[in-house]
């Protein structure tokens, strides 16, 4: 629910920067449409150091944008990773066996979840080094490798794994709640 309201002030935020530079750009449309009424004869008379200049300040401006877009890119990314482990966590079939379901069935669910999550766990650890969140990053798979050791040892004994339900959805909601605080700590 956390990142749902996240989401919701990031989309807020790029609308209200929308705005502004709409009304920038206007007030740049209406200057430069007064100065040529004022001045025609010497509008487009100017000097090589202030063409340069000009110049000089796109270009900064340019760069300054490209890396703000792929610093938002990065953020985005790591956004959907932590989303889709929160989806995978939070999904009743990673933590909750039917003891009386098919054993082949189940240790191949498990073994495609487990792979999944220690995929994206391996991208999170990469992207956590670059945004200060790596004990973060550690907390999710240390809980993650203890989720692990309970289920791949007894994933044909679905009795056994039925009867530890409530602690591997205490595993899960761990893993979820530090998703959570990365959301967070990505946008700070």
């Amino acid at each position: 629910m956390k990142w749902k309201w996240i989401t919701f002030v990031i989309i807020c935020k790029r609308i209200a920067f929308v705005i502004i530079e709409a009304v920038l750009v206007a007030m740049i449309i209406a200057a430069s449409i007064y100065s040529f009424v004022a001045n025609r004869e010497n509008f487009l008379n100017f000097s090589l150091a202030q063409a340069l200049t000009l110049l000089v300040a796109i270009g900064i401006a340019f760069n300054a944008v490209q890396y703000k877009g792929d610093e938002r890119k990065r953020k985005e990314q790591i956004e959907k990773i932590v989303e889709k482990i929160q989806t995978m966590v939070s999904d009743p079939a990673f933590y909750s066996f039917d003891e009386h379901g098919d054993t082949q069935k189940v240790s191949l669910q498990i073994i495609m979840m487990c792979r999944k999550l220690s995929n994206c766990i391996e991208v999170l650890d990469n992207y956590a080094k670059f945004y200060g969140m790596k004990e973060d990053a550690a907390y999710i798979r240390e809980e993650y490798k203890t989720y692990k050791i309970l289920v791949s040892g007894m994933k044909c004994d679905l009795k056994y794994l039925s009867s530890i339900e409530e602690a591997l959805k205490k595993h899960a909601m761990n893993i979820d709640s530090k998703c959570d605080t990365i959301i967070v700590k990505i946008y700070k």
